[in-house]
């Protein structure tokens, strides 16, 4: 009969132990038995702590530091809050985030609600103005101009909150837009658009393809019957089989998406919702219209 040892959980030294809590700045100020017995150790902060060996292994460190830093994220966190609704003429009046990500807002005509974070996000502001029907044109003024933008409308524009009043937005753009809708958040959309277009053009775009749709086309692409006689020779329809049938309107697809091969084998006759969808997973498509003309025309 063989008898299976198990390992002693005492296998590590004291020395091990100490050397080990060393690595990570912090001091063993106990003697070491196994595993499973709480150290008292002192961490780099110099709070004296007490944890097995097992769980420090496992990544439990001081959890009084571990509060601490999750204090300072959320008292961060409620520093950004601030400068974000101060934008819209609102002031946070929360030091940290009630029940459920709640916080307390002041609004620029002096109420003070409670509202989640991720709702003000999108678009809920004061309950109380909202129910309010009525606002003077110099109220309106004034609330505009308190978020930085200006009011270039009449008091004659004015009627209520539904009414188009021109604005211009700190970076001197003029728009029209509703009261109603700025109230909401809805700001200049220019800007959004500039905003936009910085974020996610070129190499920041995930659609980016390393510039190929600036390539030049080949010059036959600028012959119209050329194109005509490929849109002839596949019946004048969209040759996938998956199609829709939702766009009637006609194209040249180019499979391996190289605008300067303009050979026949390497056009297809698509509708432009077809032509769309085929940006995405281009290798799939490659491959499947290839088939389709393979199928077709005998064109390897």
């Amino acid at each position: 009969m063989i008898l299976i040892m198990r390992k002693s959980s005492s296998k590590y030294t004291n020395r091990y132990v100490f050397e080990y809590f060393k690595k990570f700045d912090y001091i063993l100020l106990s003697k070491y038995k196994n595993v499973t017995t709480k150290l008292k150790l002192k961490c780099p902060s110099g709070h004296i702590i007490y944890q097995t060996f097992e769980l420090f292994k496992r990544g439990h460190r001081c959890s009084i530091c571990f509060y601490k830093k999750l204090g300072d994220m959320k008292r961060e966190k409620i520093e950004n809050i601030k400068k974000y609704v101060e934008k819209f003429g609102y002031l946070c009046l929360s030091k940290e985030f009630l029940r459920d990500k709640i916080i307390i807002l002041k609004c620029p005509y002096g109420h003070i609600y409670n509202v989640r974070y991720d709702q003000f996000k999108s678009g809920y502001r004061c309950p109380v103005c909202a129910r309010v029907k009525k606002y003077s044109f110099t109220e309106v003024k004034k609330y505009i101009e308190k978020v930085g933008y200006k009011c270039l409308s009449t008091n004659k524009e004015w009627n209520n909150t539904k009414s188009k009043i021109k604005f211009q937005c700190p970076n001197n753009h003029i728009y029209k837009t509703r009261f109603d809708i700025f109230q909401q958040g809805g700001r200049c959309p220019i800007c959004k658009y500039i905003k936009h277009s910085i974020r996610f053009s070129g190499s920041k775009n995930p659609a980016w393809k390393g510039g190929i749709s600036h390539e030049l086309y080949c010059e036959e692409w600028s012959d119209k019957e050329y194109k005509e006689s490929i849109k002839a020779r596949d019946g004048y329809k969209c040759l996938n089989p998956e199609c829709n049938g939702m766009n009637n309107q006609l194209c040249i697809h180019h499979i391996d998406y190289i605008k300067k091969n303009c050979h026949p084998s390497n056009l297809i006759t698509l509708c432009f919702s077809c032509n769309g969808k085929a940006n995405k997973d281009r290798e799939w498509h490659k491959n499947w219209y290839k088939a389709i003309l393979f199928r077709r025309y005998d064109i390897d």
